[in-house]
């Protein structure tokens, strides 16, 4: 598979064939997109008039993205070109603005060709082009209809020039057909299967990403011609930028790095765009860059940094004309925009590196919907306060955060609760949360300062699921005859092994269970697939042995809040571990848990913890999650929990 990627002008276009083939869906450019292109030519072109203090020697839009073809046409002849994968909406736009002007520039001895376009769905599309049937609004199809319009629209936007539209004409005119100052479609050349790409692309599984349409653009050497070449200086000082490019690129391919930021994955080489995703929320606050209504636009972020650039080679422009004896680098503009990235990237590093900062952002980061947004907000906080003892402060602000959280997830419409009245039923999302929070607290003052909880681990293996420590008795689980069939054979093992520990009279009882058990087990026939013949006596079996085990293991002791759906007896575990623990008894959880993490699951600390009652001061049988152990791991969280809120404002 080859892909070239360049930058190639409207000019260089000429004299080719484009084949548009049948799905791609047709021409759908509206009043908007097309007047803000026109509008853009225009600007550019007025900017361009003064050669000697513009910036940029060509102005670039959206990719096009093509591969050669060889195709009939309606009389039977081989045409040779290329077919549009990505990008026939503008092609489509630029192919209608060449044809509005022809008559101008025939008038005025402007001599170009068009470039040709052929439409597969569309058998007569060449006598339709051919004799301008587009001037007139056409209603003979959608396809038809939609290209008429935009030429409508064409030709309404150069008649509300009034008195400046032959000015405005030669302007757009001559950016389009020179070579010089001109205007470029960033051209993804490539041979791979075109309904494939065309797939990838439309689902947002794009190999034409926003950073690498943002690196071609803005270390485009180009620009900075000086006759026929660029001069060395600006080469290697724009060599010097991609290397750091490519550093940072690499740094964010460390999973513990990107994790820390990012709740899902992204292909490695595409990384470097959350870097971008921030500044976008900058450069296009209150939409003053790209304004759309609902559905934000493909390539956003490309387009935000396009429009900011312009800006920022705007600026420069007038600056250097108010400047004429400075002589100021032109690659200001470039330095503008490298210079916010570094400084958003290395405020990154400092988070990551930093003990609390990690862990508290961290947190924050992997609980939030909208990590970016928070990550903004944060950003905006530090460049604030960029001295040491304003950096001090903030991580207080942070921690008062944390704790008001933390005290929000304690609230239910207007009533505030305990930590105890969290219930599996009604609060997963805040019994989640705390969870969370109290596993990531747990890294932050051991004995090892270089410890870090792995936002990499538990992120990658989704670790949201809320585990009973106890055994429930979840009503799914009677639907699953594998399930069901492991739980009979483990917890037949495990009551052997619970009977050595029990007084007679309860051993009794365990072996009247485990009976019941291996009789059931008995008649169950694989082959002959009979689940459905004893799942009603499974459940009955399922329900006693639960309720048993509590009796053996709880004895009489008694509490006054719900000992099984609450803080005292949950846990954080990925959704896989959550099926295979399959409301086994809390011995025989310990023991799957380890052969989970012996295959390379990871367990979180604190619920590992859990399971071998390292919060209890004196456990006595380990088989057991008695009264005592519920209230040591429960006492172990509300102490984390309510030193933070404390600090809450």
């Amino acid at each position: 598979m080859k892909t070239k990627v360049d930058t190639i002008s409207v000019s260089g276009l000429l004299d080719k064939n484009f084949f548009i083939p049948a799905y791609q869906r047709g021409y759908r450019w509206d009043k908007q997109e097309i007047e803000e292109l026109l509008d853009d030519l225009n600007e550019y072109a007025e900017k361009v008039k003064d050669r000697t203090n513009t910036v940029s020697n060509f102005y670039c839009i959206q990719p096009l993205v093509v591969k050669e073809k060889n195709w009939k046409d309606f009389e039977g002849q081989t045409i040779s070109g290329y077919e549009v994968i990505d990008g026939q909406q503008r092609l489509t736009t630029i192919f209608l603005i060449l044809q509005f002007l022809h008559d101008y520039a025939e008038d005025n001895n402007y001599n170009y060709k068009i470039f040709n376009l052929y439409f597969e769905t569309r058998k007569n599309c060449e006598t339709f082009f051919k004799n301008k049937e587009f001037t007139k609004i056409v209603m003979t199809n959608p396809d038809y209809a939609h290209i008429s319009r935009g030429y409508e629209v064409i030709y309404n936007w150069f008649t509300s020039k009034g008195n400046e539209q032959n000015k405005t004409k030669q302007n757009v005119l001559e950016r389009l057909i020179d070579t010089d100052y001109d205007v470029r479609f960033i051209l993804y050349e490539t041979d791979e299967d075109s309904i494939d790409l065309f797939t990838r692309l439309n689902e947002g599984k794009i190999p034409l990403t926003d950073g690498e349409l943002i690196k071609a653009e803005l270390l485009q050497s180009d620009n900075y011609k000086n006759g026929e070449e660029v001069p060395k200086d600006i080469i290697v000082k724009l060599n010097n930028i991609a290397a750091e490019w490519d550093k940072y690129s690499c740094l964010l391919q460390d999973d513990k790095l990107w994790y820390f930021l990012n709740p899902e994955n992204q292909k490695k080489s595409e990384r470097i765009e959350i870097l971008f995703k921030l500044l976008t929320l900058k450069w296009n606050d209150k939409k003053v860059l790209v304004n759309y209504e609902k559905t934000i636009p493909k390539h956003y972020i490309y387009i935000v940094f396009h429009k900011y650039f312009e800006l920022k080679k705007n600026e420069f422009s007038t600056y250097r004309k108010a400047n004429k004896k400075l002589k100021p680098d032109p690659l200001t503009p470039v330095y503008t925009i490298w210079n916010e990235v570094k400084e958003i990237f290395t405020l990154l590093l400092e988070w990551f590196s930093d003990n609390e900062w990690y862990h508290y952002i961290g947190y924050f980061l992997a609980i939030s919907k909208e990590p970016i947004k928070v990550m903004f907000s944060l950003i905006n906080s530090f460049q604030a306060s960029d001295d040491s003892k304003g950096k001090i402060q903030l991580k207080e602000e942070l921690k008062a955060q944390i704790g008001n959280h933390l005290k929000n997830c304690l609230k239910e419409n207007d009533k505030v609760l305990n930590l105890e009245q969290l219930n599996y039923h009604e609060h997963p999302v805040q019994l989640i949360n705390i969870l969370t929070f109290f596993n990531v607290y747990s890294f932050l003052y051991n004995n090892n300062e270089s410890s870090k909880f792995p936002f990499d681990l538990y992120k990658k293996n989704s670790i949201t699921s809320l585990e009973h420590i106890h055994p429930q008795n979840p009503e799914d689980m009677l639907n699953d005859e594998e399930r069901c069939i492991r739980w009979l054979k483990v917890h037949k093992k495990a009551l052997d092994s619970l009977k050595s520990t029990l007084s007679p009279e309860k051993q009794v009882l365990c072996e009247s269970n485990k009976k019941r058990i291996s009789d059931l087990l008995s008649l169950y026939n694989p082959d002959k697939k009979n689940f459905n013949d004893i799942k009603v006596e499974f459940e009955k079996v399922f329900s006693d042995v639960l309720k048993d085990y509590r009796t053996l293991v709880l004895g009489t002791e008694e509490i006054d809040y719900d000992i099984d759906d609450n803080l005292f007896n949950l846990a954080l575990v990925d959704k896989e571990t959550n099926s295979a623990l399959n409301n086994s008894f809390y011995d025989v959880k310990r023991e799957i848990l380890k052969s989970r993490e012996k295959d390379g699951i990871y367990i979180l600390p604190c619920t590992k913890k859990a399971f071998s009652k390292y919060y209890s001061d004196t456990p006595k049988e380990i088989e057991f999650w008695k009264i005592d152990d519920r209230k040591a791991y429960f006492d172990s969280i509300k102490k984390t929990i309510s030193s933070f809120i404390e600090m809450e404002n």
